[in-house]
């Protein structure tokens, strides 16, 4: 096979996830030159809903349009992240009833991130959250958290990762968090191209 396979997916699953996947079809495919754009794992389905990528590594949306064909590779697990610098921020965590309605937020614009932030804060019962900034992409997120300017949810990949994880810390006992469904979308309409078509069976197993 030869030709052009353009993937997008997050900076951290460009670390995390790809290389297994991109090493595999490599090795049968030598020939097909990969084009990789990186950005918010929020807007994966829109780059292929678009058309501007073949290929995307996505978060499961609660419901899943039949325009799209979904193989799910990973579960990947969220966290309550907050800094581990002395700030205002540490200290409000460090009350032994959290004031929530107090404590400034680190938010995702929009996507599966956001939707799981707004039903954890509901459960918190502490009415509109104090929201310091809404940012693109959980990388920013993260750094921001390490940076004292708020607490966040993240996913614990993107944490560790991260070239300042020693700067945030998990919160423990602050309720469950469902877990993200990671994995590769495409178009259906598109599935039956060769290139795809051979990039789904080339991760099998």
């Amino acid at each position: 096979l030869q030709g052009k396979l353009h993937i997008f997916c997050s900076v951290t699953a460009a670390y995390s996830h790809l290389p297994p996947l991109l090493e595999a079809f490599r090795q049968q495919h030598p020939l097909v030159e990969i084009m990789l754009t990186t950005g918010d794992a929020a807007d994966a389905f829109a780059q292929v809903e678009q058309q501007a990528v073949d290929l995307a590594i996505a978060v499961k949306p609660d419901q899943l349009s039949r325009m799209f064909f979904f193989r799910p590779l990973a579960q990947i697990p969220l966290a309550v992240i907050a800094p581990t610098m002395h700030c205002q921020v540490q200290q409000l965590m460090q009350q032994a009833v959290i004031p929530w309605a107090n404590v400034p937020m680190i938010l995702p614009e929009h996507g599966a991130a956001r939707k799981r932030f707004d039903y954890w804060y509901r459960r918190r019962q502490q009415g509109k959250p104090q929201i310091y900034a809404t940012v693109s992409g959980h990388e920013a997120l993260v750094s921001m958290v390490a940076l004292g300017c708020g607490v966040a949810i993240a996913p614990k990949v993107v944490v560790e990762n991260s070239p300042v994880k020693d700067r945030v810390q998990y919160l423990e006992n602050v309720g469950d968090i469902e877990p993200f469904e990671l994995g590769i979308c495409c178009l259906n309409q598109t599935r039956e191209q060769s290139l795809i078509q051979a990039f789904f069976q080339s991760i099998k197993g």
